[in-house]
């Protein structure tokens, strides 16, 4: 699962969101990320799970013995 973390603004970056950035201002804040992404592991709930399941098999559904005896 991706998640983004958008990264606070620096000094350039501000100057350069204002407009009143110098031209190395301005060469500094293009070098400078605006948001990282973090790759975390997906594990899912016991809800996730019953979910998923009851998609797949109906909870209507049952086992039933054919055999009449």
């Amino acid at each position: 699962m991706k998640q983004i973390v958008y990264l606070s603004l620096t000094p350039e970056r501000w100057a350069v969101a204002r407009g009143t950035a110098t031209p190395e201002q301005r060469k500094i804040a293009k070098k400078q990320r605006c948001f990282i992404v973090l790759e975390e592991p997906y594990y899912p709930t016991v809800g996730d799970m019953k979910e998923a399941l009851a998609t797949i098999r109906p909870a209507t559904h049952r086992l039933t013995d054919d055999r009449k005896g």
